[in-house]
């Protein structure tokens, strides 16, 4: 299932701290990542999809560490 940005965003603000490391197993879109990178959390992404990988790559690629 693909997760909206804001419900992403709205669990790593809610669930971690600031410098915590988020690890996302299902990476999928990258969806987790992003939210980790806007709120100043680091992440490790595992994803068996090379599709899935490329895609969250491209996705990251557009939002930049703050």
């Amino acid at each position: 299932a693909v997760m909206k940005q804001d419900v992403a965003d709205w669990f790593v603000e809610k669930f971690t701290q600031p410098d915590d490391i988020i690890l996302d197993p299902f990476f999928g879109l990258g969806t987790t990542g992003i939210a980790a990178r806007n709120l100043g959390r680091s992440y490790i992404g595992i994803e068996i999809s090379k599709d899935y990988i490329t895609i969250a790559e491209n996705r990251l690629k557009q939002h930049p560490l703050l």
